[in-house]
C-alpha cells in the first residue's frame, strides 16, 4: 500500500492530526498521531469527499493547498463550507449537488414558502381575481 502525506499542518499551527493519501485504495486518511480516525473515498463525486473538504475549509487551511491536493476550484470549496454552516436546507442541496442540481419543493421548505408567498401577491394585487 502506497501512502503519502496530503496536507500536512500549516498556518502556523501545530496537531497529530496527519492527512494521507492512499493512491492504491483511491481513499484519504485521517490520523490522529497513528489511529486511524476517518477513511474518506476520494472520488470527485463522492458526497463524503466534499463534506470532508469542506470541514478543512471551514477548519482554516488554506484554499491553495486543498486545491493543489484534491483538485476543485477554491469557490466550490467555499460554498461546500458555507453549505456545511447553513440552515438552508435548499442552499446545500445545491451547493452539494453541483451544476444543474435542482432542489425539490418539499412542504415548508424556504423555496415553496416563496412560491407561496409570490403566488398570493399576485393574487390580492390582481383585480377582478379573489385570493383563495
Amino acid at each position: 500500500m502506497k501512502v503519502q502525506p496530503a496536507l500536512c499542518v500549516g498556518n502556523g499551527s501545530v496537531s497529530d492530526l496527519q492527512i494521507v493519501l492512499s493512491e492504491s485504495s483511491d481513499s484519504v486518511l485521517v490520523l490522529l498521531g497513528t489511529a486511524v480516525l476517518e477513511r474518506i473515498r476520494c472520488s470527485r463525486e463522492a458526497l463524503q469527499c466534499k463534506v470532508f473538504i469542506g470541514r478543512l475549509v471551514n477548519g482554516g487551511w488554506l484554499l491553495s493547498a486543498l486545491q493543489a491536493t484534491f483538485h476543485h476550484d477554491p469557490r466550490t470549496m467555499r460554498h461546500w463550507a458555507a453549505a456545511l454552516l447553513s440552515e438552508d436546507m435548499d442552499f446545500v442541496v445545491r451547493a452539494f449537488g453541483g451544476r444543474g442540481a435542482e432542489v425539490a419543493k418539499q412542504p415548508g421548505s424556504q423555496t415553496q414558502q416563496r412560491t407561496l408567498g409570490r403566488e398570493q401577491e399576485q393574487a390580492v394585487s390582481s383585480p377582478g381575481v379573489s385570493p383563495a
